[in-house]
């Protein structure tokens, strides 16, 4: 466990500059941008004081309020990658050491999974951390609408990217990020058949993600071709057979870092 945990500190701690970057990015570029909508909004009700409703519920629908959500996505989406590849072919290549250090390879996979996992949900919890900087501009500008319900789940059921980001249904929540899981660890699967195989393995790591998503599917092939099923049914098929390619994804991982893997 100590050395589990050495690892993620270690990874969190290569990354921690850029991710700070991109946390700030959130708290900073999204008030602003609901200050100067507010503002706008503000003119616009000085010219049409009848229309004062049009400030009751603030909005975040604008490009710039989602940019850094964009930026993040697309970094920790980088960073899958990154995280193996820069062993290689980084600075100092450190595959050598770390695959030789003197404990199970797989630490260093559930290290490098747990730090991404963290940055993940430390970023959702800076997102929801911004909707209470930026509703604290705006009942400042607008005290008047304190009664009103601009609560956090009306806000992201209000905005479809941030619904899409953080959805107000528990079930819904964890049922997103479970299966965002199991893909990233299919992702890692992937990374690790290529520097296990080179070339070989990238064709054997597109083939694998292809059989993945026909498996995922197979409960609407039933459904649509042998037997009609209830929505329940579906859905908890769908959720067994991530079980299965999670578990057979780490079985490979755990086989390849082990057996395969060369530096």
């Amino acid at each position: 466990m100590s050395h589990y945990l050495k690892l993620v500190d270690f990874e969190m701690k290569r990354f921690w500059k850029i991710y700070a970057f991109l946390l700030a990015s959130v708290l900073v570029i999204q008030p602003i941008t609901v200050f100067v909508l507010l503002k706008a909004k503000q003119e616009y009700i000085q010219k049409n004081p009848l229309e004062d409703y049009y400030l009751a519920y603030f909005s975040s629908n604008s490009l710039f309020f989602h940019l850094p959500i964009m930026i993040c996505l697309a970094t920790l989406t980088l960073y899958i990658f990154f995280t193996w590849y820069r062993e290689w072919f980084g600075k100092s290549t450190f595959s050598i050491q770390l695959l030789m250090l003197p404990f199970n390879r797989m630490t260093v996979y559930y290290a490098k999974l747990t730090a991404l996992l963290l940055f993940i949900f430390g970023g959702l919890v800076t997102q929801i951390g911004s909707y209470y900087v930026v509703y604290g501009i705006y009942m400042a500008m607008y005290p008047q609408f304190s009664s009103l319900d601009n609560s956090l789940v009306s806000w992201l059921n209000a905005d479809q990217i941030l619904f899409a980001l953080i959805p107000t249904n528990i079930v819904d929540f964890f049922l997103y990020y479970g299966l965002g899981i199991v893909a990233v660890i299919v992702l890692f699967t992937v990374i690790l058949l290529e520097r296990s195989f080179r070339y070989k393995g990238i064709i054997t790591g597109v083939i694998f993600v292809i059989i993945c998503i026909l498996l995922f599917f197979v409960p609407n092939y039933i459904n649509d071709k042998v037997i009609s099923l209830y929505e329940n049914e579906i859905l908890l098929g769908r959720i067994a057979i991530s079980f299965c390619i999670a578990a057979g994804s780490l079985w490979l991982s755990h086989y390849l870092i082990k057996k395969k893997i060369w530096v």
